[in-house]
């Protein structure tokens, strides 16, 4: 039996390279499909691995017109993809492993005939949500936001964890993740992960993490002053990273070039250290503990950090009026995303 991983971000390398090592060693065939390069330390040569990133990032860079983007979709990503998903497949049978069923990536994938069963695994903050939040999550995508019309191109939105006949369980890092879900949770090891991974070495204390970017561009820039003046009151050397979100790179890369240029000309006594988007911040904190400020975002990584002993600080803002919070205890930060 074939087993394809789709892989959406490092939290779901984490959660299941053990069960990826458990396969290999029994002799199964392992396919990864992975949204931003992300890597399989020790076990690269042992399977197959398909970077679907640069085909994805091709088409959201295509055109900033919604029209326009929707006929790429269309016409030109979806077939290019369910053509890459049959290639995958090969007409053999296979289990499959997701991070969500609403992603429309997955559902070449799902809608084989070829699948024998799928399994969900955590991929950040929406594995820890309650039904009723995913519920009301996916009802305000869906007609609120106006998703519906995208049923016509092929990429509508289903419930983030639709359960059929096909669906074998959940795997996760924690207990406290997939709070629906009763039976079949398997609970991964992370220390064979974490233990071979070089990720983690490079030398900070702080990092700075941020959203999609879509706010106004000096907006982001007086958060990113706000902190750096908080860490520099404290450590003039302050030892800071930052990791801009997977899709600002995709989205925003003018405004990135420009955030950065804005903080280095003020800042000249710090040397930033810039990581890449494939990069393991779970690895670092594991590592160390950091203090880790997310820019106008509840990201997972402020969950991981609570989970492996770092601060997480909180980024929000009313009418231009920047507001820097740390979020307490793990138990704080589910309240905040399953209100």
């Amino acid at each position: 039996m074939k087993h394809i991983f789709y892989l959406h971000s490092n939290i779901c390398v984490i959660a299941v390279f053990h069960a990826v090592s458990q396969l290999i060693d029994k002799g199964e065939k392992v396919v990864i499909v992975s949204e931003r390069n992300t890597r399989f330390p020790d076990l690269s040569d042992q399977l197959l691995f398909y970077d679907i990133e640069p085909i994805i990032d091709k088409y959201r860079r295509n055109t900033n017109s919604k029209l326009k983007q929707l006929i790429n979709y269309r016409f030109e990503l979806i077939p290019r993809y369910n053509s890459f998903a049959k290639d995958v497949i090969n007409n053999e049978d296979f289990i499959l492993y997701i991070p969500s069923y609403s992603m429309y990536t997955i559902l070449p994938f799902l809608r084989n005939v070829h699948c024998r069963g799928y399994y969900f695994i955590e991929e950040g903050t929406m594995s820890y949500m309650s039904q009723e939040s995913l519920r009301r999550r996916y009802l305000k995508r869906r007609y609120l936001n106006g998703r519906m019309f995208l049923d016509l191109i092929g990429a509508g939105e289903t419930p983030d964890y639709k359960i059929t006949r096909k669906f074998k369980g959940c795997i996760c890092i924690s207990e406290e993740a997939f709070p629906w879900c009763r039976e079949n949770k398997i609970l991964t090891n992370v220390d064979c992960y974490f233990s071979i991974l070089s990720d983690g070495d490079e030398d900070i204390d702080s990092l700075i993490i941020t959203n999609y970017l879509r706010e106004d561009k000096q907006l982001i820039i007086n958060a990113f002053k706000l902190i750096i003046d908080t860490l520099c009151a404290n450590n003039r050397n302050a030892k800071i990273g930052i990791k801009f979100h997977p899709t600002a790179y995709a989205y925003e890369a003018q405004k990135i070039k420009d955030i950065l240029s804005a903080i280095r000309d003020d800042y000249k006594f710090l040397d930033f250290t810039l990581l890449p988007s494939s990069y393991s911040v779970e690895g670092l904190m594991y590592k160390r503990h950091i203090n880790v400020y997310s820019v106008f975002g509840m990201s997972s990584l402020l969950l991981y950090s609570l989970m492996l002993k770092s601060r997480s600080f909180q980024l929000t803002y009313k009418n231009d009026e920047i507001m820097l919070n740390e979020i307490p205890g793990i138990q704080d930060y589910l309240a905040v995303v399953n209100a």
